[in-house]
């Protein structure tokens, strides 16, 4: 079982003490993931907890802070296809929770991010777009890790 706390110290404890596992989501908020065209939120927890997991292992292995800017959340099948969304995007949440993101940070190069999600492995999939100027990851259920760069 896997739960998601934003600091709440009575959540965490009674986590603890079921045995689920914990993950304190410190660095990201609601409204990042939000579709920008609806304003539904609607993102796998795994999903965000691998996104909070990936920022620790950036900043442990720099040794300082590192911002991560959400580019693009979750999508409503409309803003999917304004924003050129492939018809089985990962972001999409019709069936199931949205479990896909793009990111950049202002800390770090493309690449730099690209690497460490290869070598962290949390990620199903890790896109590095040239063009878009970001970094596509998702959380696939019961899928190895898929990664490559496209223009």
């Amino acid at each position: 079982m896997t739960r998601i706390y934003n600091g709440n110290t009575a959540e965490i404890l009674k986590s603890m003490i079921s045995g689920a596992l914990y993950v304190e989501i410190k660095n990201f908020r609601h409204r990042e993931f939000m579709c920008p065209c609806c304003g539904a939120m609607h993102m796998s927890d795994t999903h965000i907890m691998n996104l909070q997991v990936y920022r620790n292992f950036l900043e442990r292995k720099h040794k300082r802070v590192i911002r991560i800017v959400i580019v693009s959340g979750c999508r409503c099948v409309k803003h999917n296809r304004a924003v050129g969304g492939v018809k089985k995007s990962r972001h999409l949440f019709i069936k199931r929770d949205s479990d896909g993101t793009d990111i950049k940070s202002p800390d770090l190069s493309k690449n730099e991010l690209y690497e460490a999600a290869k070598e962290l492995r949390v990620f199903s999939t890790v896109i590095f777009k040239i063009k878009k100027n970001s970094l596509h990851l998702d959380s696939r259920p019961d899928r190895l890790q898929k990664c490559w760069i496209v223009e």
